[in-house]
């Protein structure tokens, strides 16, 4: 998982990793963020919540 601040490397990093690892999934938790209401804390959770088992459900 690469998170961080803007300008801190994360994509420079993760596409190093692509060239490097052959055994991966990539997700973005972004273009999922951005289909999802997240108005309230509540719809945060939520979202919170489909990533995790998402992400479970690929492991």
């Amino acid at each position: 998982m690469l998170t961080g601040c803007s300008g801190v490397g994360k994509t420079t990093t993760a596409q190093e990793l692509l060239q490097r690892e052959t055994n991966y999934i990539v997700m973005d938790a972004d273009i999922l963020y951005n289909i999802m209401p997240h108005e309230t804390e509540e719809d945060l959770l939520d979202w919170v919540e489909h990533i995790m088992e998402f992400s479970l459900t690929i492991m």
